[in-house]
């Protein structure tokens, strides 16, 4: 009798299928200045930036304005802004999306995952975004408990040069809140895997670069930042990325395949197992470990993970998002 109980139970629990779309936030559900306690809500687990720690500011509300901006968001009328200031340590202000605790969030980011955010980095109306030289976390996944230390990626910004194949310096003394995209060498934390490319650039080895510099994340636009992984091949890791303004066109600017050459030099990257991530920061500290200076006051719109290209937001001359893609999002827990 206990056993035709129990076999009714788990017939009755449904199986629920991995949506096209498995995460999407616009902002629109949250009133004017809420705050992590509001956004700790559903998929959004975790919250760093609360305010002050120390002389460091580290903040994250939603806003129905952006200083020294008249213009459309990428979709409604609400946006995450993220200030740090980082005066005496590092600063850290980001979501938490998907819960790198819980096993039942195992692959919960897919293998091959499609990313995509809306990022403005202000420079108007009294906030003055001045960038240092080290690295922001962007996109920083994790398939264990934080610090997240056997992720198969990482999305950093930087400026100080655009790391390997062709490390540029140009930006390095810019301020104002240029900057290029570069991911985090798999060897530099134990389980991630292994990266091979010879690099030119000194003290960077463990970061590889933009594979070309057409486009990059500028102040004063809405950044439309798209990311596609591909961990199904163990022995051929691949990531690519593009950037381009909102309303206008994306520009492919990372293509890193492993066992592809990149500039006419040859580039591994395996991974330990076929594996996706059971969740991601948006964003995370800044700049790099035990580096001061920041002064950041970004935006970010529509972020969203997909299963498919078709299923991200695409943006007209002007225009906001497709409403048509709003609301969909993997109920899992």
């Amino acid at each position: 009798m206990i056993g035709a109980i129990l076999v009714a139970v788990l017939l009755s629990v449904p199986e629920i299928a991995q949506a096209a779309v498995i995460f999407s936030q616009t902002f629109e559900s949250f009133a004017d200045n809420d705050t992590c306690t509001q956004l700790v809500t559903g998929q959004i687990t975790f919250c760093r930036g609360t305010g002050t720690v120390g002389a460091n500011t580290n903040l994250i509300t939603v806003e129905n304005a952006v200083p020294g901006y008249a213009s459309t968001f990428p979709s409604g009328s609400k946006v995450m802004r993220a200030h740090v200031n980082s005066v005496d340590a590092q600063g850290d202000a980001g979501i938490l999306i998907g819960d790198p605790d819980s096993a039942g969030y195992d692959n919960w980011i897919p293998s091959v995952a499609w990313i995509q955010i809306a990022m403005w980095v202000n420079n108007a109306g009294g906030e003055v975004t001045s960038t240092t030289a080290r690295p922001m976390k962007l996109l920083y996944p994790c398939r264990q408990s934080y610090p997240c230390q056997t992720n198969y990626f990482l999305i950093e910004t930087v400026r100080s040069s655009s790391y390997a194949p062709f490390c540029d310096t140009s930006l390095s003394s810019d301020t104002s809140g240029n900057m290029y995209l570069a991911i985090r060498d798999s060897s530099t934390f134990v389980g991630q895997g292994t990266i091979s490319y010879p690099s030119s650039c000194t003290g960077v080895a463990d970061h590889l670069g933009q594979t070309s510099l057409a486009d990059y994340i500028k102040p004063g636009r809405w950044n439309i930042i798209r990311v596609k992984v591909d961990f199904s091949d163990s022995a051929s890791a691949k990531l690519d990325a593009w950037i381009g303004p909102m309303g206008g066109t994306l520009t492919q600017v990372m293509s890193w395949h492993g066992g592809t050459a990149v500039e006419g030099q040859s580039f591994s990257w395996t991974v330990p197992s076929v594996a996706g991530h059971r969740a991601m920061w948006v964003p995370s500290t800044q700049p790099a470990n035990a580096v001061t200076g920041a002064t950041d006051y970004f935006y970010f719109d529509d972020i969203y993970i997909a299963t498919s290209e078709a299923d991200l937001p695409t943006y007209g001359a002007g225009e906001a998002a497709s409403p048509a893609r709003f609301g969909l999002f993997n109920l899992r827990r």
